[in-house]
């Protein structure tokens, strides 16, 4: 069986309208391997329908999802889905 390779989310998180209880996320997709991006990988808010794409620099972008949001799913071919919590 082939390995897994486990995938690290650097996330710069941004501040949103707290009033709105609406926020943004945005980060970067790695290889816990070796470091590279990781592209065209999915990344989700966990238990919405709220998706992205990671770019060819391994980058994403969220908007739009409310604050009370806790959890990331990154996923893509070849690698194991890993989820990670959403810090302020």
């Amino acid at each position: 069986m082939r390995k897994l390779i486990l995938m690290m989310v650097l996330l710069l998180l941004m501040a949103g309208n707290a009033m709105a209880q609406v926020t943004r996320t945005s980060g970067q997709v790695l290889s816990q391997d070796d470091g590279l991006p990781i592209i065209g990988a999915t990344v989700r808010i966990q238990g919405s329908d709220i998706a992205t794409a990671t770019d060819a620099d391994g980058r994403f972008s969220l908007s739009g999802f409310k604050a009370s949001s806790k959890y990331l799913e990154v996923s893509s071919i070849g690698y194991e889905t890993k989820v990670v919590e959403i810090k302020p």
